[in-house]
């Protein structure tokens, strides 16, 4: 009998604040040497958003609890298993600041109670992190609630890509609907993760 290594492995999302790449992506088109061509705004946002980025986040910019969407016993799944996650979450702020979507990282256990982390909140690794980005900031307080919905698929074309819908809808602190933004309190969106790339 072997051993199968990593042992174990789980998948995270975690609400995300990087005011700093809005503001570089597009709050800059307000002013740009003098010119307001807050016009393309609207496009600079859609552009930003089109695809998942893969790159490193800051931990400073993680917004909230992390919520695990997927946990694996490595030796014992079935590969169907790994095809297609679907999960439930809820996350809760710590902070209040408008949240530009969520960010995904995965930790895997090399041996008892020994974990790889890929957390920004961690050591930095060879892996970064996938945010998810929506084209319009939601702003939350601290202690409201993100409660939602992830459908990860891999797509039956290309098996190294993946099809990712990720639905939630705020709630203040006091579990009521958010009324903050009565438009704008529930995203939806879909996604394609190219994992070569």
């Amino acid at each position: 009998d072997g051993h199968m290594l990593p042992r174990r492995a789980r998948l995270w999302l975690c609400p995300l604040r990087d005011t700093r790449l809005w503001e570089e992506r597009v709050g800059f088109w307000t002013n740009v040497h003098g010119l307001d061509m807050s016009c393309l705004q609207p496009i600079a946002a859609a552009e930003l958003c089109a695809q998942p980025r893969i790159e490193e986040v800051a931990a400073e910019d993680m917004a909230g609890t992390h919520a695990c969407i997927a946990d694996f016993d490595l030796g014992s799944m079935r590969l169907d298993e790994a095809r297609r996650i679907s999960s439930r979450f809820e996350c809760t702020s710590h902070v209040r600041s408008p949240i530009l979507g969520f960010v995904s990282y995965f930790d895997v256990e090399i041996a008892p109670g020994a974990w790889l982390s890929t957390s920004p909140e961690q050591e930095l690794t060879h892996w970064q992190q996938v945010s998810f980005l929506w084209d319009s900031p939601l702003q939350i307080g601290q202690g409201d609630v993100l409660r939602g919905s992830v459908d990860i698929r891999q797509q039956e074309e290309n098996k190294r890509c993946l099809d990712v819908l990720l639905a939630c809808r705020h709630y203040g602190a006091d579990g009521e609907s958010s009324t903050i933004a009565k438009s704008g309190s529930c995203r939806n969106r879909s996604y394609k993760l190219d994992t070569i790339t």
